[in-house]
């Protein structure tokens, strides 16, 4: 025989003696298993609790020598009895090893599982019991909810300071303008020519608006200089400044 074929019928010892083994045998199979372990049997429209591992039962608080022989709707509240009898009953009807990650309220507390259900047939073919193991992921999940909440402080902060900052560059904007009526609009004009040209080159929204918030601060230095600027430009107008009268020099006159 094979090396593949005598792991084949080792195997398939294995699962008949796990399909037969009942009670304290069948606990004793399990406690061969290393992670929390159990096996329940269809039983109608339901699932009968067979055993489970020691590790199983300090893991979720369920005893096996408590809980064997009862539907699990029997001792577990109605919402966890429907919960687990729905994989139960998928891993039965499509004959395959399913797995999957669940949250389950059990006597030992609130803990995130990740399961795995082998089913094993009888001779007629038909699924008669269903063996399963399952890895507490508590932590792991509890951490990538938190990486998560992370992520999404993170954009929550990253929305309020840009709208903190546009705030504060149209509240410039506003006083570049008032300080100096002469070129009143031309941040705002500047401004739409920007996001235009930025339009054109297809570029994305956040790089529009930064665009947008440049040339709208382009004149920001003139808040230092817009009084000058006002008197220089009012005393133009009185009359009172009159033109040098001194030629330019030949290097500027060319």
């Amino acid at each position: 025989m094979t090396e593949d074929g005598e792991a084949g019928g080792s195997s398939s010892r294995i699962a008949t003696l796990l399909l037969n083994a009942t009670g304290s045998d069948l606990a004793m199979f399990l406690d061969l298993i290393a992670a929390p372990a159990f096996v329940v049997d269809p039983a109608g429209d339901g699932f009968i609790f067979r055993a489970n591992n020691a590790a199983h039962a300090t893991a979720t608080g369920l005893s096996f020598r408590e809980k064997a022989g009862l539907r699990m709707d029997e001792f577990l509240p109605d919402d966890v009895a429907v919960q687990v009898c729905r994989k139960y009953a998928t891993c039965v009807t499509e004959r395959v090893p399913l797995t999957y990650e669940e949250c389950l309220e059990l006597p030992a507390g609130r803990r995130w599982w990740r399961t795995t259900l082998i089913p094993l047939s009888g001779p007629d073919g038909m699924v008669r019991r269903v063996i399963g193991t399952g890895n507490d992921i508590t932590v792991v999940h509890q951490l990538s909810e938190r990486a998560h909440a992370l992520v999404v402080e993170q954009e929550a902060l990253r929305r309020r300071l840009t709208r903190t900052l546009k705030t504060a560059v149209d509240a410039l904007a506003t006083a570049v303008e008032t300080r100096d009526p002469y070129t009143a609009g031309h941040q705002r004009q500047v401004a739409e020519l920007s996001e235009a040209i930025a339009a054109a080159f297809d570029l994305d929204d956040e790089t529009r608006e930064m665009i947008r918030l440049g040339a709208v601060l382009h004149d920001v230095g003139k808040l230092g200089g817009a009084h000058r600027t006002a008197r220089q430009a009012r005393a133009v107008a009185a009359g009172g400044i009159r033109p040098d009268p001194r030629p330019l020099p030949a290097s500027a006159s060319r």
